[in-house]
């Protein structure tokens, strides 16, 4: 125990008696520390404030496109051509580092103008999107989206300009398509939509319907490609006779089987054979011919599991709802 404390008593007395460094002799390596550290400190700030300003320039660039697209594609309606320099217009109005690229005044030249010297820093694709697959086509036909890109030379930067970066560049691009709307059509195919086709219009409306009603009918043979049954013409003859082998017989259909799934030869005869029916109250009566035979099919045969074929023809007046519906779809 004694040995231990001289020892310790030794260890101090040759620390207490060490000479110590002033203290002004470590006073400039502090400085130098802090020069240098300022340096840094300066160029974390440069960096920083110079970043983050062009962080915010490539906001505003993308968000112009954006808006270019989306402007664009809402006129891909009236050209491609339209669409394109709507989107150029809008692009343009959004201001990008503080400053809007071109004036408002006499915009349609200035835009062709800006267009052709700044080729490289605009450019538009019309096409097709496919939200699935995230793929953009490029189509003349009928296109639904709109593809916009550009770029721009910014020249403003604050402490960069320290080491020697004096401007940037910022670029975006942007797809934008208009939302086709889900439209349901209803169109009326009851029998009623043929009835601007048949015999009983000369009766309602009079002479002055029977050019349009009767080339309506030959329309419709055409449209069935002018069949052939026994020697029944268009034009149809009148048989004064009322048996029907008879009427068979001079109309060539004794032996050949009735067309279509529902009616038969007897019942189109007794149709055409009434006083009472429209081919009649027309000038049709015991007059037999495809005329008469379409006739029989639209007022009385409509369906399609009646007369199949009846989808074919022009009847009147869905072939002028049809009509309605194809230009309304392609507008």
């Amino acid at each position: 125990m004694i040995h231990t404390q001289n020892l310790l008593l030794l260890f101090w007395s040759s620390r207490a008696g060490r000479p110590c460094r002033p203290a002004r002799d470590r006073k400039g390596s502090i400085l130098l520390l802090a020069a240098v550290l300022s340096v840094v400190i300066l160029a974390l700030l440069a960096f920083s404030i110079d970043l983050g300003y062009m962080m915010a320039v490539q906001g505003e660039m993308e968000r112009a496109v954006d808006a270019a697209a989306l402007a664009g594609a809402g006129e891909l309606v009236h050209g491609v051509e339209t669409a394109n320099l709507t989107a150029l217009d809008v692009l343009l109005r959004n201001p990008i580092g503080s400053q809007v690229l071109l004036e408002t005044q006499n915009r349609e030249a200035l835009l062709q103008a800006w267009l052709a010297e700044h080729q490289e820093n605009f450019e538009t694709e019309a096409g097709h999107w496919d939200p699935d697959t995230r793929a953009f086509t490029v189509t003349d036909t009928l296109p639904s989206a709109l593809h916009v890109s550009g770029s721009y030379h910014h020249p403003g930067l604050f402490f960069a300009r320290i080491f020697g970066i004096n401007a940037f560049d910022v670029k975006a691009d942007a797809v934008a398509r208009y939302q086709p709307r889900d439209i349901a059509l209803v169109l009326d195919f009851s029998g009623s939509m043929n009835d601007d086709s048949e015999l009983r219009r000369i009766h309602e409306f009079g002479e002055g319907s029977r050019a349009a009603v009767e080339a309506n009918l030959r329309q419709i043979y055409e449209d069935l490609g002018e069949p052939v049954i026994g020697n029944m013409q268009f034009e149809p003859v009148y048989i004064s006779s009322t048996n029907k082998n008879t009427i068979k017989n001079q109309l060539g259909i004794k032996n050949i089987p009735y067309p279509y799934p529902s009616g038969s030869w007897d019942d189109y005869i007794d149709y055409v054979k009434s006083s009472t029916n429209y081919p009649a109250k027309a000038g049709y009566q015991k007059k037999y011919g495809f005329l008469t035979l379409i006739n029989y099919w639209l007022e009385r045969k409509p369906r399609h599991s009646e007369t199949p074929d009846l989808w074919k023809v022009a009847a009147q007046p869905v072939t002028a709802v049809k009509d309605a519906v194809g230009v309304f779809m392609d507008y």
